[in-house]
């Protein structure tokens, strides 16, 4: 940061300021409206960025990502492990595994059948359209609808089920606090009764 001053005839109410290179008070050194803390190339007005970190800004670097793929000639400039998008769907010929089809990119199963296509996508035998967790060969339905499959729930709604009870209840000046657990299937309870005066 630069600063130049010059002082003509102070009794005269002169007095002339000149600022040079300064950066401004967001320390900007080449004013390219990037502060420096922001910037790759904090002295270099053309440049601020370096994606692939080799040194080069990405106004003079040919090849962004450095995955070997000029700019120019990938679809994914900015991403190293994709240049190539055969189908033209956005997604990547790494990443999509159906790179000459352009509806799909997907295939969970592995079944080669993909995802839009298939009815069954986690070939779980149970139709997408029936199935709560499609993408999941291991859960099917949600009893309860808490967003846990039942397989993995322990209070799925069906078989035994594990339910807590609280209550209050108020007698006269006294208040008594039920609580109990109910296991229902096997026809169980257990209760506290907490009086409290």
């Amino acid at each position: 940061m630069v600063f130049l001053l010059a002082a003509g005839n102070i009794s005269g109410g002169t007095l002339l300021l000149s600022v040079a290179g300064s950066g401004g008070p967001d320390g900007d050194s080449d004013d390219d409206g990037l502060p420096n803390t922001d910037d790759a190339f904090p002295d270099d007005p053309d440049e601020s960025v370096d994606t692939d970190d080799d040194g080069l800004g990405d106004n003079t670097d040919e090849d962004d990502d450095d995955d070997g793929a000029d700019d120019a000639d990938d679809a994914f400039p900015l991403d190293p492990t994709e240049t190539m998008d055969t189908d033209e769907d956005g997604v990547g010929d790494n990443g999509d595994a159906f790179p000459l089809e352009p509806v799909e990119t997907t295939d969970t199963d592995n079944d080669g059948v993909g995802n839009n296509a298939d009815l069954d996508n986690d070939s779980d035998g149970v139709e997408d359209t029936e199935d709560a967790f499609p993408l999941d060969p291991t859960e099917s339905a949600d009893g309860d609808g808490d967003g846990i499959g039942d397989n993995a729930d322990q209070d799925s709604g069906t078989g035994t089920r594990r339910g807590g009870f609280c209550g209050v209840a108020m007698l006269s000046t006294s208040v008594f606090i039920l609580c109990g657990l109910v296991i229902l299937g096997l026809q169980r309870c257990r209760w506290s009764v907490i009086s409290i005066m």
